[in-house]
């Protein structure tokens, strides 16, 4: 007889007790306990990392089972799990979605660190949309990262669904207004935020000021530039009145020109902040020198030729030959027939003359010494008629010369009536009586 058919009871009681012992670590240590002390499978460490969100959990699943759970403290939660297994980790935490982490740790790991990156829970987000003048539908989107969560209202007030916990961009549209895009975080703990997001017009004005002299008797144009495109354009005659949609954001030349004026230029902004601008711009009198000369003589400026004077003997010169103001420019008058005129000027706004009176070449002279008529250097002359049968001559040049047989000189006669002269630097001799 054995000791177990001695005390029948002890041995039922014993094995109650041991089958309750399993049942209690199955259910109070879940499987991984079972493994590590019943089947003697090694273990190793999970380090979940979440920081910044307050009581937050992680529970062990096997095979959809849930086991062990472990809250985190200070952003971290360490749980012990056998090694060599497919296991989850089930994160929960207040106002976040829960977060399923598959894990699973080789032989030759002890410890490895998971990085752990919730989802806030949806959210309610009240959006009310202020802006002056604005009717007609306005068009909202939510960002969250690549996600856009759009919206639509008619009444200025619109709720969302949105997610909780993380950073959310904001921003409205409609027909001629836009929104700065505007950032919020709804609270998980409380799930609800609300926001007041203020629209302006999506174009701008720009008001252009003149100033310098001459602006009354001034004829031009005031152009507004996106780099070479024209936005608009306006007389200088309507420089008080604003120049309206121009766009926001961009960056805006003004270029001002006149027919009295150098032309004039400037930049500009306009930003939702401050959709309203204004420029004044300082115009400085463009030279003009008139030149007063003899009629159809070309000038020159700089050794370049600047034109020709007209009938009347006159050229008005630009800044496209007088380029600089306060430089000295050398100005050439100069014709046929004439000594050139040569004159320093310095390039100053506003009207002004300057005279280059030419002087003619000398004419032909009578040789009293000679015998004929003689010419300065550049005139001509040519002999006429008879002279007591001594034939006739000619003479050219600077020399002088003779002109028949037996005669003698005397003073040179008076010019016919009728006859004709060689013009400049040239003479007609009549023939002798």
């Amino acid at each position: 007889m054995t000791t177990r058919d001695l005390d029948p009871q002890g041995t039922r009681s014993r094995r109650r007790w041991l089958v309750g012992t399993l049942l209690v670590l199955l259910l109070a240590g879940g499987a991984g306990l079972l493994w590590h002390f019943v089947l003697g499978v090694p273990r190793g460490t999970v380090v979940l990392d979440l920081p910044g969100v307050a009581k937050a959990s992680v529970t062990v699943v096997k095979d959809g089972r849930e086991g062990r759970k472990v809250d985190f403290q200070d952003g971290q939660a360490r749980v012990r799990l056998p090694k060599d297994q497919d296991l989850e980790l089930v994160v929960s935490a207040l106002g976040y979605l829960p977060k399923t982490i598959p894990v699973r740790l080789s032989p030759e790991e002890d410890e490895k660190t998971v990085p752990v990156e919730m989802t806030g829970a949806p959210g309610k987000l009240a959006i009310t949309v202020k802006a002056p003048g604005l009717q007609g539908e306005v068009s909202l989107v939510v960002q969250d990262g690549s996600r856009k969560i759009p919206g639509k209202t008619s009444t200025g007030t619109v709720e969302l669904e949105v997610p909780t916990g993380r950073s959310l961009t904001v921003q409205a549209t409609a027909p001629g207004y836009v929104s700065q895009p505007t950032r919020v975080t709804l609270d998980p703990a409380t799930g609800s935020a609300s926001l007041d997001l203020k629209m302006v017009p999506d174009h701008g004005t720009l008001q252009v000021a003149l100033q310098g002299q001459g602006l009354a008797n001034a004829k031009g144009t005031i152009r507004v530039l996106d780099g070479t495109r024209e936005l608009a354009k306006a007389s200088i005659a309507d420089a008080s009145k604003a120049l309206q949609k121009l766009p926001l954001g961009k960056n805006l030349t003004v270029k001002v020109s006149t027919n009295l004026h150098l032309p004039g230029q400037a930049s500009a902004r306009l930003t939702p902040e401050a959709p309203r601008s204004k420029v004044t711009l300082s115009l400085q009198l463009a030279p003009r020198l008139k030149i007063d000369t003899v009629p159809w003589a070309t000038v020159l400026v700089g050794g370049a030729q600047a034109g020709q004077a007209d009938a009347d003997g006159v050229l008005t010169l630009t800044e496209k030959h007088l380029k600089e103001l306060g430089r000295q420019y050398e100005v050439k008058a100069s014709r046929d027939g004439f000594k050139t005129a040569t004159r320093t000027v310095k390039a100053t706004p506003g009207q002004s003359t300057l005279s280059l009176a030419l002087t003619p070449l000398p004419q032909p002279t009578w040789s009293e010494g000679g015998s004929g008529y003689s010419s300065g250097g550049s005139g001509s002359y040519s002999g006429g008629g008879d002279s007591g049968g001594g034939g006739s001559s000619s003479s050219s040049g600077g020399g002088g010369s003779s002109a028949g047989g037996s005669g003698s000189a005397a003073s040179p006669p008076s010019t016919p009536a009728g006859s004709t002269g060689g013009g400049w630097g040239s003479v007609q001799v009549p023939g002798e009586h």
